[in-house]
């Protein structure tokens, strides 16, 4: 395997360097990092009762009230698109 490619690589050993192949590393190394946490955050999840995690949820929101307004639109565009395709 080419050094500096991790392993399990779906980029070509042989691929030519460029900015295609640059960009197709970088989204593959962030893929792979969330990926990780992912898993680890699932693990966290099992090892917490249901209340637990709704208080977890209530204290993000009073924390971070303009992440939960943006994520909640966020959220709502996309099913309204998804809803919105499904009519068309």
């Amino acid at each position: 395997m080419a050094e500096g490619m991790p392993q399990g690589s779906r980029i070509a050993e042989n691929a030519v360097d460029g900015p295609l192949v640059g960009a197709a590393r970088t989204v593959e190394s962030a893929a792979r990092r969330a990926k990780e946490r992912v898993i680890e955050v699932k693990e966290e999840l099992a090892q917490k009762s249901v209340g637990e995690i709704v208080d977890d949820g209530r204290n993000f929101v009073r924390e971070n009230p303009g992440k939960t307004i943006l994520i909640s639109v966020g959220v709502g565009a996309l099913i309204g698109y998804l809803i919105g395709r499904r009519r068309s």
